[in-house]
């Protein structure tokens, strides 16, 4: 294929009575995710992927001395995330890769009290066995 296209919706309510509450984890109500793969000749693919995820909550349930258990949720805030990519296959074995994240430099909660890092990028090459 010389270009593939990809797109998904999730939605995963964050309810005591339905969806899926983690402990100390923080999941989206919303999830959206859109890419296009692109091979402009038989070694080399070229990618673009965007990710979109609202309603991120955190709920942490702590538990004193006694055992009585007191709930805390708070909003995680909204990820929009733009990545760039692409793979050069030097022979069968080999192949290089630059991959780049976040490339709007958009901040967010990534965990708890920790901020994403802003735009990544990563250069690297692979040996398949």
């Amino acid at each position: 294929n010389i270009v593939e296209v990809k797109a998904g919706y999730r939605f995963t309510p964050q309810d005591d009575d339905s969806g899926w509450v983690t402990q100390g984890f923080e999941r989206a109500d919303h999830t959206i995710t859109a890419g296009i793969t692109v091979s402009p000749i038989k070694k080399l693919t070229i990618n673009a992927d965007y990710c979109y995820h609202s309603g991120r909550t955190i709920t942490i349930i702590l538990t004193d001395k006694t055992g009585l258990e007191t709930r805390r949720e708070g909003n995680m805030g909204t990820i929009c995330d733009f990545s760039i990519g692409a793979t050069y296959q030097i022979n069968d074995l080999i192949n290089v890769y630059a991959q780049g994240q976040n490339l709007f430099n958009r901040r967010y909660w990534e965990a708890l009290g920790c901020y994403n890092q802003g735009p990544r990028f990563m250069l690297g090459a692979g040996i398949k066995f």
